[in-house]
Order: C-alpha cells, then sequence, then structure tokens
C-alpha cells in the first residue's frame, strides 16, 4: 500500500462498466430518497458507508468521476421535488468538483428541472471526517443538510473567497462573475431577486448607492427570453379534469403494454429496453405487480420465448395471489386479439410509452402547483417561484408528447 500518491486508483472505463453511468449505494439508497425526497452526493465511498451507518441513508456517490446528467437522472426517478444536495469536500479539489459537477448538468440546473442546493462542511471536513469529530455529529449534519444554500446563492458565495471588494480590480473581477452568472438566468423573477441580492453585495452595505448598482447591473445584462407565466398560468378545474383524463388512459396504456409484452414475444425485448431507457415504471399497483412477477419468472426462464402466460399462473398460484384483475391481460377478448395481431403494434406500443410519460409529467406538474400554492412568497419568494417555474416546463414537455401520439386514443384503447 504505502504512502504513495493517489489515495484511489480507478480502473480504466470498459464496455461492460461505465462509472458515469452508475452510483455507489444507489440501491441501498432508493427508498429512503423516495420518502424523505431527496438526495444527498458526497464525494467518496467512505463518506456514503459512514452516513449510512448512522441512519442516514438517502447517501450516494458518483464513481471517482465528474457527476454526470444520467446520474443525475437516475436520482430524479426517486424525488418528486427534485431535490439534490451535493456535499463534496470543502478543501480546494472538492470546490473544483462540485463546480464540474455543477457544470456538467448547468442546462437541467438552469431550466429548473433540479432543485440542487450545494453544503460545504464547517473546517473543510467531507462527511466521513464530520461525523467523527463533531458531538451530535448526526443532528448537526441533518440540521446543515436543511439548511444548504441553493446552487446560485452558493455560486455567489464562492466568488468572495479571498477576495476584498474595497480594492479595485478585487471588485470588477466580482461584478464580472456576477454578470456572467445571471445572463444564464432566463426566468425574470429569479433574474429581479439575484440582482438585488449581487447589488446588496456589491453595495457593501451602503444603501444610498443600491439603486445605482441594482440599475448598473440590469443595464449590463441581456435581455431575458420572454417568460411564459402569464400563458402557463395554473388553473385548478383544468389540472382536475386532466388528472381524472390522464388517470384513466395510464390504465389502458398499462394494460395494453402487458398486453403486447406476454402475447407478442417478438416484441419483448423492445418493450423492456423503452422503459428502462425513459426510466418509466408502471404506476397502478396491479400492474406494478404483476410487471415485477413478470421480470422475475423470466429470470428464472432465462428469458426465453416459453408460454409465459402459464409460467405466471403457475407463479400467483405459488404466492397465492389473485389473478382476477389480470384475466383481461391473461384471457384476451376476440376483439382484443385482433388489436394486437395487427402491423400496428409498434405504433401501439409507441403511444402506451407515450401515455406512460405524460402520465409522470402530469402527476409531476400537479404536485408542482400544489407546491406552488402552499408556499407564502413573502416568507420563501424563491421555492414558491421554483415550483411555478417546474410547473410550466413539465406542462410544456407533456405538450410536447401530445403530439407525439401515434393514434388518437379512442383508436387505440378500444375493446
Amino acid at each position: 500500500m504505502g504512502e504513495e500518491l493517489p489515495k484511489y486508483l480507478n480502473s480504466p472505463e470498459t464496455t461492460l462498466f461505465n462509472k458515469g453511468h452508475t452510483l455507489f449505494a444507489l440501491d441501498k439508497a432508493k427508498k429512503s430518497i423516495q420518502s424523505l425526497d431527496k438526495a444527498v452526493v458526497v464525494e467518496g465511498y467512505f463518506d456514503v458507508i459512514s452516513l449510512h451507518s448512522v441512519g442516514i441513508t438517502n447517501a450516494v456517490a458518483s464513481l471517482g468521476t465528474a457527476f454526470s446528467k444520467t446520474q443525475l437522472n437516475q436520482l430524479l426517478r426517486y424525488t418528486d421535488s427534485k431535490q439534490v444536495i451535493f456535499n463534496f469536500d470543502a478543501d480546494g479539489a472538492g470546490i473544483k468538483a462540485t463546480q464540474k459537477a455543477i457544470s456538467e448538468i448547468e442546462s437541467l440546473v438552469y431550466s429548473g428541472q433540479v432543485q440542487l442546493r450545494v453544503l460545504n462542511l464547517p473546517d473543510g471536513k467531507d462527511a466521513d471526517e464530520f461525523l467523527k469529530s463533531h458531538a451530535n455529529a448526526v443532528e448537526n449534519y441533518q440540521q446543515l443538510i436543511e439548511n444548504a444554500p441553493l446552487w446560485f446563492d452558493w455560486q455567489i458565495q464562492q466568488l468572495l473567497i479571498d477576495k476584498d471588494l474595497k480594492q479595485a480590480d478585487h471588485f470588477q473581477e466580482v461584478a464580472q462573475a456576477m454578470l456572467k452568472l445571471l445572463n444564464n438566468l432566463n426566468d425574470s423573477n429569479k433574474r429581479t431577486y439575484y440582482i438585488s441580492y449581487c447589488a446588496e453585495i456589491l453595495s457593501q452595505g451602503d444603501t444610498r448607492s443600491l439603486p445605482l448598482y441594482t440599475k448598473n447591473l440590469q443595464k449590463q445584462l441581456r435581455q431575458p427570453r420572454l417568460s411564459k407565466d402569464a400563458a402557463n398560468k395554473p388553473n385548478y378545474k383544468v389540472l382536475k379534469m386532466a388528472e381524472k383524463s390522464e388517470d384513466n388512459l395510464l390504465e389502458q396504456a398499462e394494460k395494453l403494454l402487458l398486453i403486447i409484452y406476454l402475447h407478442r414475444p417478438e416484441y419483448r425485448q423492445k418493450i423492456f429496453d423503452t422503459l428502462a431507457e425513459k426510466e418509466l415504471v408502471f404506476s397502478l399497483e396491479k400492474y406494478r405487480i404483476l410487471w415485477q412477477i413478470i421480470l422475475e419468472v423470466e429470470r428464472q426462464n432465462n428469458r426465453n420465448n416459453e408460454p409465459l402466460i402459464s409460467l405466471l399462473q403457475e407463479k400467483y398460484l405459488q404466492l397465492s395471489l389473485s389473478n382476477k384483475q389480470c384475466n383481461e391481460i391473461f384471457n384476451l377478448s376476440e376483439n382484443r386479439q385482433e388489436d394486437i395481431n395487427c402491423d400496428r403494434v409498434p405504433l401501439l406500443i409507441n403511444s402506451a410509452l407515450i401515455s406512460m410519460e405524460k402520465a409522470r409529467l402530469e402527476k409531476y406538474s400537479r404536485y408542482c402547483y400544489q407546491k406552488h400554492k402552499s408556499i407564502n412568497p413573502n416568507i420563501d419568494f424563491k421555492n414558491k417561484d421554483y415550483y411555478l417555474q417546474e410547473y410550466i416546463i413539465s406542462r410544456e414537455k407533456s405538450k410536447t408528447l401530445d403530439s407525439s401520439r401515434s393514434f388518437s386514443q379512442l383508436d387505440i384503447y378500444q375493446s
């Protein structure tokens, strides 16, 4: 082992294993991430192990590489509010790693698709060191996580490290860096908030000069793209109607996909791969249970083309489960058999998958709307605005999916 550097030596990438597509301990952390509705990303394996050992089980780590979009999307599957906290080492290397991680996912961050926060622990410690060296470390760590600043606030604070704003060159450097950050904000409300915040810093407590700094920042910034807030104002009645409609379409889509999977073996790989690629899951309990049993039976039988339905029915008997709810899937009506024995099956699969993806977006947009409504803007304007933007983005994505459906829903789901 010796004292030679590096401390850890990572193996090279291979076609079988890509470190940028994997998160250490995600298999152990995903249930906790779902229940707490947030994920903590730390830098090292031992940080994760230490956190899990004291009951902080929503922590994961990247595998010695820069945090990637693929890894972020894996985490976002398990948190409705899209909350992710970076808790990398607070030394120079850790700060660089944090900045690099933000740059890797900045398109998602600036568009508001992830609610990113950044925690640097006191005294430059990593999570492992902090837990071992502080009294009441677990409670303190959890409190620090709760109070972690939003990534944009953290970015601004980083600009001020080792800078004396009373020195002209330092002042100019900080002001230019602030402008660069502010130019990336297209949302007018966020931009207005952070212009005021940056002007306060630059005024150094001189309230008389605050309007001047605010005006100067506004003058030097590029014009943001037009906001779609007004055109996308939440409407509660419309949301409720959409919820009812999408729930019905979702049930039909999930049922149709399972029918094709069971009765048209040649499409199984396509369905399996697309569900994994789009990170889609069966939402309805009866279909989710059936899908898990299908995967288990296939693993036991090497995913061959044996009569899967009879194997499933045997499994249902072994587990003492009632298959009444799935009878329509196991035993097809004459009309349904005609539907899935035609040339348009690939289009049916595509439309069903789009319906599942749209339902996921609709669910998330409703969540954001309710969160937006519940937050007092005088207490937490940033989060209120964040959820409004998330609502708008998810609704726009949902509308885009509508144009991708291959058939009308009535054509596809008629029995």
